[in-house]
């Protein structure tokens, strides 16, 4: 976890994946990009998750809130 964000109602978790990192043409993100195999993510939790900084946590992904992009255009991929 990279970072939690508490909002009263739920908890933000900010971690990192083995994953595939995709350009979004953000000048920003660019410069933010520290690894080509470690992307970004950001999880919904109950806002009494014992997700603490510093401790690994298993997380199931809900794959209907899952937004995928095309590397090449970075449009959004719909069904």
């Amino acid at each position: 976890m990279t970072l939690i964000e508490a909002l009263g109602s739920e908890i933000m978790v900010h971690f990192r994946l083995d994953a595939k990192t995709v350009d979004s043409g953000d000048p920003d993100a660019a410069e933010e990009s520290t690894s080509a195999t470690a992307a970004n993510a950001v999880g919904r939790f109950h806002p009494r998750s014992p997700a603490r900084m510093g401790q690994q946590v298993e997380v199931a992904v809900s794959a209907e809130n899952i937004h995928f992009f095309d590397a090449t255009t970075r449009l959004a991929i719909r069904d």
